[in-house]
């Protein structure tokens, strides 16, 4: 009887020896990958090798919040203009630059007012020409480009409106 419990505290030791030498492989794979290297010791200890092959599936927690700040800068940036229902003020999230800085305004896209105050665009610089020619939008309409602090009315951006009288070639 004796062998048989000394045979069943060998199992115990050497169980314990192989959760140990998991629980430290985990947390040195986990520091590896950016994780709690304390957490996976214990989940190392607890679950042996299936805690070392769940960890081994996992990606590296650095590039997923590398991933997860590129997502956010995405959606930043389809959120740069801000339209509130109340007033015709927009607010962009770059670094804004004094309109008449702006060296390429007919490179640029557009965004306007409609009559209902409703924002139309991007729209190209010859389609607001275009808009204009139509009538649809006038000197008292409120427009936007890259750049801009805030929305402007086109009697207010003198360049804009020479460029908008000027004819188109033929």
């Amino acid at each position: 009887m004796s062998n048989a419990q000394s045979f069943s505290g060998a199992q115990l030791f050497l169980s314990f020896i192989f959760s140990t030498f998991c629980a430290f492989a985990a947390a040195h794979f986990a520091e590896k990958k950016g994780r709690s290297n304390l957490g996976w010791f214990i989940l190392g200890f607890t679950f042996a090798i299936f805690a070392l092959v769940v960890l081994y599936f996992l990606p590296p927690l650095k590039e997923e919040k590398l991933i997860n700040e590129e997502r956010e800068k995405e959606n930043l940036n389809e959120e740069e203009i801000v339209l509130e229902s109340s007033n015709t003020e927009a607010v962009s999230s770059s670094l804004p630059l004094p309109f008449e800085t702006q060296p390429d305004l007919v490179n640029q896209l557009w965004f306007y007012l409609d009559k209902d105050h409703q924002q139309i665009g991007p729209v190209s610089f010859i389609a607001l020409k275009e808009e204009w020619r139509q009538g649809l939008i006038n000197l008292h309409s409120y427009v936007w480009s890259e750049g801009m602090e805030k929305w402007q009315r086109v009697d207010e951006l003198a360049e804009l409106k020479l460029h908008l009288n000027e004819t188109l070639p033929m």
